[in-house]
């Protein structure tokens, strides 16, 4: 694809979960086809677990947890090109995410918990918001007990968490200071990036509260992306148009999966207009690509 001067193309890319090695391949792969990529935007669970210790900060079931997998991921992340801004999901090493750690991740990586995502396309204006909702843990006092001291922020809580004072899947929800940062914040962005969706997916019947479709009703962005639910999926919530992002892939395996269709949704930015160009892979396929 041919650029204009001033145009940036923009891929937001759905869950990895840890499987980097296969997200580089499969954006080398976009390039290939689409053109060089700006700028790349995660919707969570990137599972950039560098060190085999960051496993054991993996919410869920301790089957999940794959130390060996790190010096694979750690070798995909030292060749990956691309900058990419990120929110987290709840497959996280959140204990470096909620301390934003710098150094370990290195400068082509940034994150936010909640507020304005920073990235490298100028005037390009991208909010997002970390985790997913729990009705018990919406307040950061809720969470202490004992003879710990209740925590203020998320530094307090990831504290507690590398203590053991807490369990790691506490730091994978977001709190009601999170979204009430963002509803503080000039509406209309380019891009919303949540991990959860804004509306039930159609395989979960649920009612009740749904803090992402507040958020999209009052900030009324441009585009809303999320992923969270491994389906690939395009609706609007007003004027407001949302894609859901595809996982990579759901084969476990050490042999080359195929990269599932809609992992990725792929953008123009014009300077002043963000443009979607396609969702790729708009079919099922195996890669390497002859």
């Amino acid at each position: 694809m041919t650029k204009l001067a001033g145009e940036k193309q923009i891929v937001v890319i759905g869950d990895i979960h840890s499987r980097l090695d296969l997200a580089f391949d499969g954006l080398n792969q976009l390039e290939h086809e689409h053109g060089d990529i700006d700028q790349v935007f995660s919707v969570g669970d990137a599972g950039l677990f560098l060190c085999a210790d960051d496993w054991s900060y993996l919410a869920g079931p301790k089957k999940y947890r794959r130390p060996e997998r790190s010096p694979q991921i750690t070798a995909a992340w030292e060749k990956w090109r691309w900058p990419m801004a990120m929110i987290g999901g709840n497959h996280e090493p959140h204990h470096r995410l909620r301390m934003f750690d710098t150094v370990h991740f290195g400068p082509k990586l940034s994150y936010t918990d909640a507020g304005i995502l920073k990235h490298q396309v100028p005037d390009l204006r991208v909010y997002g918001l970390s985790g997913i909702f729990h009705p018990a843990h919406l307040g950061f006092g809720t969470v202490g007990h004992g003879r710990q001291p209740t925590p203020r922020g998320w530094a307090d809580l990831a504290t507690l968490a590398i203590n053991k004072a807490i369990a790691p899947r506490q730091l994978s929800y977001y709190k009601q200071q999170d979204l009430d940062l963002l509803l503080r914040l000039a509406p209309e962005p380019d891009l919303l990036l949540i991990h959860d969706w804004p509306v039930p997916p159609p395989h979960i019947h649920c009612s009740g509260v749904r803090p992402e479709m507040l958020l999209v009703e009052r900030l009324r962005p441009k585009w809303v992306c999320c992923g969270h639910h491994h389906v690939s999926a395009e609706f609007s919530v007003g004027k407001s148009k949302c894609i859901a992002l595809n996982i990579v892939t759901n084969k476990d395996s050490p042999s080359v999966p195929a990269i599932l269709p809609g992992w990725a949704g792929i953008f123009r930015w014009t300077g002043t207009v963000l443009e979607k160009i396609a969702l790729w892979p708009t079919a099922e396929r195996w890669l390497p690509l002859p």
